[in-house]
């Protein structure tokens, strides 16, 4: 009897395939990332620029969640 051989493509097609595909998956995937760490960076700016800390922004946070937080506000 003749088995066919699944485990392994006849030709280099499917590889390449999908070689192409996760190359494509991971350029997009860095440049979302190169994206995220640009505007990360522009904020860290922006914060320095404007004299914002981490306890101005809290306390700013708090009384945007206190106007909020009630209903009819």
């Amino acid at each position: 009897m003749n088995f066919v051989n699944l485990t392994e493509p006849p030709n280099n097609f499917n590889e390449h395939i999908t070689q192409k595909i996760l190359v494509k998956w991971s350029l997009i995937a860095l440049a979302l990332a190169g994206i995220t760490i640009f505007f990360n960076l522009i904020e860290a700016v922006i914060s320095v620029w404007f004299g914002f800390n981490n306890e101005n922004l809290a306390l700013a946070a708090n009384k945007q969640n206190v106007c909020y937080s009630g209903a009819g506000h």
